[in-house]
C-alpha cells in the first residue's frame, strides 16, 4: 500500500537503493529475479538486461518458461552492444523457451535472427543446427511441411561439408521424421 502510494520517482529511486544494496556481491540464484526487478523498476535498463540471462536461466530451471522468454527478450533489448556470438546465443535459447509456450512464430523468428548471425560468422556447424531447429519448428505451422523438408535439406547440407558428427545424424534422423 505504501509502495503503491509513493511518487514514481519515489519509487525509481528506491528500487535503485534496493539494487545498491546488494553491493558488487555475485548474485545468488534466490536473488537475481529481485534484482532484474528492481533494476527494471529503478529504469536501469543495461543493469536488468546485464542480469536478465541468468534470472532467465533460473527460471526455466523452475519451469518458468514464459518468464524465461521474457527476461530473455529484456536481455536482447536491453544490450545493443552484444558481440554476435553472445546475440545469437540468447536469441536460440529465446526461440526454445518460445517453444515451450508454444508461441511457434515468435520461436522461428528468433531462431532465423540467429541463423543469419551464424551464417554473417561463416560458422556452418551453428548454421547447420540452427536450420535442423527451423526444420522442427516449422512443423508446429499448419501447411508448413514443404518448408520444414527445406529446413531439413539444408542443415544437412550445411552439415555434411564438415566432417561426420551427431548433428549431421541429427539433421538426417529430422528429414526422416518429417517424411
Amino acid at each position: 500500500v505504501v509502495h503503491a502510494a509513493m511518487a514514481p520517482h519515489a519509487r525509481a529511486r528506491g528500487h535503485a537503493a534496493a539494487l545498491a544494496g546488494y553491493g558488487a556481491r555475485r548474485p545468488r540464484d534466490e536473488d537475481i529475479a529481485l534484482r532484474v526487478h528492481h533494476a527494471e523498476a529503478a529504469g536501469l535498463a543495461a543493469d536488468a538486461a546485464a542480469l536478465a540471462p541468468a534470472a532467465a536461466r533460473r527460471a526455466a530451471a523452475t519451469g518458468d518458461h514464459r518468464e524465461a522468454a521474457r527476461l530473455l527478450a529484456l536481455a536482447l533489448r536491453g544490450a545493443p552492444a552484444l558481440d554476435d556470438e553472445a546475440r545469437a546465443q540468447l536469441l536460440e535459447r529465446l526461440s526454445d523457451e518460445l517453444t515451450l509456450v508454444n508461441r511457434h512464430g515468435e520461436a522461428i523468428a528468433a531462431r532465423e535472427q540467429a541463423l543469419a548471425i551464424h551464417v554473417t560468422r561463416g560458422d556452418l556447424r551453428a548454421q547447420g543446427i540452427a536450420q535442423r531447429a527451423l526444420a522442427r519448428l516449422c512443423w508446429f505451422e499448419e501447411g508448413a511441411m514443404g518448408r520444414c523438408l527445406r529446413w531439413a535439406q539444408r542443415s544437412i547440407d550445411s552439415l555434411a561439408a564438415l566432417p561426420p558428427s551427431r548433428e549431421l545424424a541429427l539433421s538426417y534422423s529430422t528429414m526422416a521424421h518429417l517424411r
